[in-house]
């Protein structure tokens, strides 16, 4: 497999950085449990699910919310 160019960035860490970014908001990314669980958002307030489990690309949201830069990319933890 080729290496891509940039910085590797875990799930779990870019998951810390979209929970800091949406704490203003009242929200959170939550995983179901297993250990390929699938991410979802919910509303930390009134503990509401605003996405489905499994539809929550996280780093499409990253990305979006400005807390993944364009030469960062994501792994699994284990990847690195």
């Amino acid at each position: 497999m080729p290496k891509r160019k940039g910085i590797p960035i875990t799930v779990r860490a870019l998951v810390q950085r979209i929970n800091r970014a949406l704490a203003k908001e009242d929200q959170k990314v939550r995983s179901t449990r297993g250990r390929n669980g699938a991410y979802y958002l919910i509303n930390a307030e009134r503990n509401v699910v605003i996405t489905e489990p499994g539809h929550l690309d996280l780093e499409a949201l990253g990305r979006e919310l400005g807390v993944l830069d364009r030469f960062e990319y994501v792994v699994d933890g284990e990847a690195l």
